[in-house]
């Protein structure tokens, strides 16, 4: 049952990235708890997601291994450790539009992002006594907390390399990015690695890295191409010479090693002081040594302008022609005009009244439609299916903006309803009697805006009155006037704040970081550095020019 267990956990979050995963390399020691997993060829899309004109050409991960301690779960940190990670990645060559394929990944990325805005208004509304009855579900709860917390990542020998013979063939260049050691654990305050169980609203983390470089090899010998066994020993040499303080590259950056130690407070609620950020990290570094060749320059300065003509070519990439332009010219005229045509028809299109008045209608349906999802739980299938329907017509941006209208509508709602509760004086009896006729019981409207009706009943109601329960009547009037003025004023605070809270966060683009005043503060300390530019990268040729 626990190889079974295991082996879905692992096709499911490593096989995307993962080829062939074979789960008969699985073999995990029941007593030692030790999940361990070698050889591991990496997906041609495993950067797919990334969505960036890259793709991986070879990649191998050396051993997984996730040490379990299953006789002190609660006492002793999980661990994982990962050795060996080699990617060599290329530019994008298969540039073949799948218009289905496209939209469904489109339509599942926007429905992530709308069920995290949702599933993170819930959790702030979730009443924590309803958590607190259930005495398995806070262990469970309490337990899972503490395995995420003290989890102790170990990641050995990694490196990253791109390779590219298409910008200049002439002069193949690869760029890469080298790790020699990287752990990741738990501390207390004075940054003491310790299993943390109590950990209140503050927790210590440790990151050391260790022989950090960055390297840009110009008219160099590409190994992307080579085979699974050939890469492997090539890679690994590599690393060996890496290990043993050789140069085999031209660096930009040299190795360096540096610390970090990082405290975060873990409340749910907002931090609004402006001395208490969301993430404080101290990040220590001993040298620095940086140098830019003229030659590794020209290189960056290609796949600068390969990036910016690959965000280009995504806007209009559905009818682009797969011949090249000498192969067939007359269709990349025709793709040329069309894609200036389809922009100034969808511009005329959204600038006439029709298309205004039918945005206006979807938008207030939606909002409906949203406002009965989330307070009446369980909808009908028809306001179900013109939700989906709305959600794919628009985007991301438009659909964020209408979910939070509504959430702080309600949250508005709320909060005068608990001022109401507070705030209003409790009726006596002969009152409560007169108020359960369900004839004098005023509508909703009446009972927001009580000027504009309702005061016909009141006077008719008034005229079978003796004159010492006019005095009364006249009395609790005058209170409830005051007190819907009460109302008023602190509903009119509330709006204003949040207009406030709307006009400082306009310029974030992420509706998750808002709610902290500050969200990290970041320490750098550097005991020493350099800075060179070189007309060639080349060490035995190598000359400052500045």
């Amino acid at each position: 049952m626990l190889e079974g267990l295991a082996a879905w956990i692992l096709n499911t979050y490593v096989g995307e990235y993962v080829e062939n995963l074979n789960t008969d390399q699985l073999s995990i020691a029941l007593l030692q708890g030790d999940v361990e997993l070698e050889n591991l060829p990496l997906k041609k899309s495993a950067l797919k997601s990334l969505d960036i004109p890259l793709e991986v050409r070879s990649g191998v991960i050396g051993k997984i291994v996730l040490h379990i301690p299953i006789r002190g779960l609660r006492s002793e940190p999980w661990s994982i450790s990962i050795e060996n990670l080699y990617l060599v990645a290329g530019p994008l060559t298969n540039l073949q539009y799948d218009e289905k394929t496209e939209k469904e990944n489109e339509e599942i990325a926007k429905q992530v992002m709308l069920d995290a805005l949702e599933a993170k208004w819930k959790i702030l509304r979730q009443d924590k006594q309803e958590w607190a009855t259930s005495s398995w579900f806070s262990y469970g709860t309490s337990m899972a907390t503490n395995i995420l917390e003290n989890i102790q990542l170990n990641v050995k020998n990694v490196h990253f390399r791109y390779e590219d013979d298409k910008l200049n063939p002439e002069s193949p260049f690869a760029c890469g990015v080298i790790i020699s050691h990287l752990s990741a654990q738990s501390t207390n305050q004075d940054g003491k690695p310790v299993y943390v169980q109590d950990h209140g609203d503050v927790m210590y983390k440790l990151v050391d890295l260790n022989n950090c470089s960055v390297y840009c090899d110009v008219d160099t010998k590409l190994i992307g191409s080579l085979s699974q066994t050939e890469f492997i020993v090539a890679m690994q040499a590599d690393m060996l010479n890496y290990t043993r303080e050789k140069d085999p590259h031209d660096y930009i950056l040299q190795p360096i090693s540096a610390k970090a130690q990082v405290k975060r407070y873990t409340s749910a609620l907002p931090l609004r002081s402006s001395s208490t950020p969301r993430i404080t990290v101290n990040f220590t570094m001993e040298a620095i040594d940086f140098q830019l060749g003229q030659d590794q320059f020209k290189c960056f300065g290609l796949w600068n302008r390969e990036f910016d003509r690959h965000n280009r070519r995504r806007k209009y990439r559905k009818n682009r022609p797969i011949n090249t332009v000498t192969e067939r010219p007359s269709k990349w005229w025709k793709f040329a005009i069309n894609c200036h045509l389809s922009r100034i028809h969808e511009e005329r299109q959204r600038n006439t009244w029709d298309f205004i008045l039918e945005r206006s209608r979807i938008l207030v349906d939606y909002y409906d439609t949203y406002m009965s999802h989330l307070t009446e739980g369980i909808i009908n299938q028809y306001n179900e299916n013109r939700k989906l329907e709305i959600e794919k017509e628009l985007d991301f941006e438009e659909l964020k903006i209408i979910r939070e209208l509504v959430l702080s509508r309600l949250q508005t709602e709320n909060k005068l309803s608990t001022f109401q509760s507070h705030s209003l004086p409790k009726s006596n009896s002969s009152n409560e009697k007169h108020e359960n006729i369900p004839g004098n019981q005023p509508g909703l409207f009446q009972r927001w805006f009580p000027g504009w009706g309702g005061w016909s009943q009141t006077s008719i109601a008034t005229e079978n009155m003796t004159p010492s329960q006019s005095e009364i009547s006249l009395k609790s009037i005058d209170q409830s006037e005051s007190d819907l003025f009460d109302v008023q004023s602190a509903v009119s605070t509330e709006i204003e704040r949040e207009i406030m809270d709307v006009i400082q966060d306009s310029t974030e683009n992420s509706s998750f970081l808002r709610k902290d005043t500050v969200f990290a503060k970041m320490k750098f300390t550097l005991s020493k550095g350099s800075f060179q530019l070189l007309e060639s990268a080349k060490s035995e040729s190598g000359k400052d020019f500045l």
